[in-house]
Order: structure tokens, then sequence, then C-alpha cells
């Protein structure tokens, strides 16, 4: 019964719907002209991985079973998400103040090139507002800091420096100024970068894609669309820049190790002609001939053994030096043993990691702690590592050196100036040997250095959508259309029940009581 009451009320006052909808409906017109339109901003970027050359088993074994992509994509969105990129991306975009004219309708942001500028004596230490009304003959000012506090001023030219209390500001028109009103807003740097973290979302195309989408709304779509472009611009760069750290390191040393060696085949090459000038030595080639070729083998295995004990006394000295305890170890130096290149991998990864963190992260974080304990141990385990190769190259070289002497034996008979003679080709050789090593690999670093590609890239640049997310007219007719009906239908619906009989003898007897 209640319901026919109803239906039948709001049959008799159609009306009320019909004026309903056309309050509504005015409220819904006001709301989508008088509100700025915000649109979407997108980008998407696709992961570069680690070559398939340099990948370790157990990284293989994770992509093939579907967690390779998954974790190196969470990571890098990590990156991307952080607050020192974006702190990075606001500097360089220097957006801390931003200008909005106010039209007919609404504010609008200026951006890139705003008709009013504003520069401060001294960096404010907190958020400012500053409202700029154009009258008569002037301009009047009005400063706002916080909920409470504000000053107001007025000036006849924009030239003027104006007094605050916040100090002594200067207002710039670069063009002559067409809008009555003008607001610009001065945030502090962590105020600024929280909201834009906040304002961005990163998300992951899919579960096991290396795609990452990056989206934003905002009233100012070219503002929107520089942020984006300027956030993987320098994501790829400082993502360079570590990659760059080993290539560099491992040319730094080659560099140091080839002076060093150029320096001793000089000697050696002094020490032969001096040789040679003081016992009257002029063809002894076919000595040297058939000495060289019958211990070629043994002496080629030595030299390449002595290349390899150089390289790990460096690597030795360099893990124990507590200066390099965030310094990462060259790489692409011919190392023979599979378990301390990879131990060497390992560390270097681990250190990149923990420099990356470290931007973002304060030494009591407890994921900073452990990963500078993994680097530590890491570091002892890569020494003990060094120290086992090593001992056993030595053996090693030992019994080519036992196995040599009795080649050696055979030139007894020779004098004692051939014999040294000798002596001197064979270190010249070794040394020769040493230096076409490093020329190889220093020209193979270089090789590596000048390929190093972009590790992310960009399938879609950052681009507005060109219709707005809001408002929508759709929505706020669909709006207009569920509160232009609802609200009389309520009120008539009210009206039945507080009529209803029902109703009105529980409510006596409850007075009666």
């Amino acid at each position: 019964m209640m319901w026919l009451t109803i239906i039948k009320e709001s049959l008799r006052h159609w009306y009320l719907y019909l004026l309903s909808l056309i309050v509504c409906g005015l409220i819904g017109l006001l709301y989508y002209v008088f509100t700025a339109p915000s649109y979407s901003v997108s980008a998407t970027l696709m992961v570069r991985t680690t070559e398939a050359n340099s990948r370790s088993s157990q990284d293989e074994l994770l992509r093939m079973m579907g967690y390779g992509g998954e974790k190196i994509t969470g990571d890098e969105i990590e990156v991307l998400s952080s607050r020192y990129l974006m702190e990075q991306v606001i500097r360089r975009l220097d957006i801390l103040t931003l200008t909005e004219a106010r039209s007919f309708r609404f504010w609008q942001t200026q951006y890139p090139n705003p008709d009013l500028t504003v520069s401060y004596d001294s960096l404010p230490d907190q958020g400012v507002m500053i409202l700029v009304r154009l009258a008569r003959a002037g301009y009047k000012i009005k400063v706002k800091t916080g909920y409470f506090e504000s000053s107001s001023a007025f000036v006849s030219s924009l030239d003027e420096p104006i007094a605050t209390h916040i100090g002594t500001i200067h207002l710039t028109a670069h063009r002559p100024l067409k809008a009555r009103k003008y607001r610009l807003t001065t945030s502090t740097m962590p105020y600024c970068v929280s909201g834009w973290c906040r304002k961005i979302h990163i998300s992951r195309i899919a579960k096991e894609s290396k795609g990452i989408r990056l989206t934003t709304t905002s009233r100012s779509p070219q503002l929107s669309t520089d942020v984006l472009a300027a956030l993987i611009e320098t994501y790829n760069l400082q993502a360079s820049e570590d990659k760059n750290l080993v290539a560099d390191n491992t040319a730094r040393f080659i560099d140091a190790r080839l002076a060093s060696v150029t320096h001793s085949l000089d000697s050696v090459e002094a020490a032969i002609q001096d040789y040679r000038t003081r016992y009257h030595i002029s063809d002894l080639d076919k000595a040297a001939d058939l000495y060289m070729r019958t211990n070629a083998q043994y002496d080629q295995m030595e030299r390449d053994i002595a290349t390899q004990l150089d390289v790990l006394d460096f690597i030795r000295a360099f893990v124990s030096d507590t200066a390099n305890s965030r310094s990462l170890i060259p790489a692409n130096l011919g190392i023979q043993d599979g378990t301390l290149n990879e131990l060497i991998r390992t560390y270097n990864d681990r250190v990149l990691d923990f420099l990356s963190l470290a931007r973002s992260a304060t030494p009591d974080n407890p994921i900073y702690i452990r990963r500078q304990q993994e680097v530590y141990t890491l570091r002892t385990n890569i020494a003990t590592s060094v120290d086992n190769v090593r001992s056993a190259l030595m053996i090693r070289r030992n019994n080519l050196r036992s196995s040599g002497s009795a080649y050696s034996d055979r030139l007894e008979s020779v004098p004692e100036q051939q014999r040294g003679y000798l002596e001197l080709l064979r270190q010249q050789k070794m040394i020769e040997q040493r230096y076409l090593y490093l020329s190889q690999k220093q020209e193979e670093n270089s090789l590596l250095q000048s390929s190093y590609a972009l590790p992310a890239r960009t399938i879609d640049p950052a681009q507005a959508d060109p219709r707005p997310v809001s408002p929508r007219l759709s929505r706020i007719a669909l709006a207009v259309l569920f509160f232009g009906l609802a609200i009389p239908f309520l009120l008539l619906a009210l009206m039945c029940f507080l009529r209803d009989p029902e109703f009105r003898a529980w409510r006596d007897l409850e007075i009666s009581r």
C-alpha cells in the first residue's frame, strides 16, 4: 500500500520532478562550465634486460620460470617512483613556482611561458601563494603563507620591489597582462616532490611483461607531459651512469697497467741494447730461435699464469683497501676461473643496487644495513677466492718451471753472455705478451662502452589525451538525472510515511507513555 501511495503522489506532483530536474540541470551546467578540465597524460616504456652473453645460469633459470622479468620490472618501478629521481626532474624543469591566470570560468596554469614570474631575495622555507590583481592605478598584491599569515601591498608598477612579511619579492611581467587576476604558487621541494609522486601512477603493463606505463591526471597537460618525459630521460641517464661504472673502473685499471708495462718494456729493451754493446753480441738469432722453439709451450703457459697472477694481485689489493668499499671491481679482465668471475659479477650488481638504494634510504634503514652487509660478505668471499686461485696458479707455475729446467740444461755449454742475452729476450717476450693482452682488453672495453644502449626504450612518448577525463558531460547528465528524480521521490516518500495511519498510531502511543 505504501508504494502505491508514493506512486500516486508522484503522479499528482509531477511538477516537483520537473522542477528538480531543472534545478539539478542548472547546477550540473554551472559545474561543467566553471570547472577546469583535467586531462590524462601517459607514457609507456620497455625495460631492457642484461645481454644474453652476460646472463648467469641462475638468471636464465629465473627468466624461464617467469620470475626474472617481473623482478627486473618491479625494481625499475621502484626506481622510477623514487623521490630522488623526481627531485632531479623538478630542478631540471624549474617548476617549484607555477603561475595561474584567472579567466571568466576558472584558473588556468600558464606553462611553459607564464605572463608573470616571481623571484625572492631569500628563498622561503614554506609554501607561498601570491595573488596579483590589476587595479586602475596599479596592482594589488597579497602574499599568503600558511593559514593565517599574510601581507598586502599596492604598487603602481611591477618593476618596483615589494616588501612583504617573508621579505622582498620581485615580480616580472614578460608580456602585457591580459587577465585581471594572477596566482603564483611557490612550493617547498619536499612538498612538491610528494605531490608529483602521488600524482604519477607507475604500473606494469602485464604481469610477466617488461613494459611500464606511467599515467597522471592534470589540468595542465603540457606540464604533465614534460614531467613524464623528463622523468624517463633522467631515469635513462642515471641508469646509464650506473652501468658505465664497471667499464670506467676497468678502463682506469687497464690504463694504469699499460703505463707500467710500457715502462718495463722500455727498460728491458734498453737492457738488451746495452748487453749487445757491452759483450759485442751481433748474431744470436739462431740460438735464440732454437731455445724459443724448445720452450715455446712452457713459456706461453708461464706468461699466461704471470698475467693471471698480476690481475689477481690487483684484485686482492683492491678488495683489501677500505677506501674501495663502495667501488666496483673492474670486470672483463680475462680471469679464467669461472667461480671468481661469477663472484665479481654478483658483487658489482650488489654494489650498484646498494648505491641506488643509498640515494633514497638512510643508513639506519634495515634494507640499507642488509645490503651493506651483503657487499661486505661478498668482498670477503672474493678475497678468499683470489687467494685460492693464486695458490693453485703458483703450484702450476712451479711445475712448469720444473719441467722447463730440463731444456735449460741443454744450454750449459752456451757462454755466460749468451745465456744472459737469452734471458733478456725471454723477459722481453713476456712483457710484450702482457702489453698485447692489455691493449686488446683496452679495445674491447672501449667497444663495450660505446655499445651501451639506454636501459629503457620509450614505446609511447608522454602524450595527453585530447578528451578531458573531467568534467565529463555524460557523467554530469547521469548525475542530474539521478538526483533530479531521487530528491522529489524521497521527499514524497517521507511525506507519505509521516501521514501513514500506522505511523501516527505508533507516535500517539509513544506520546501517551
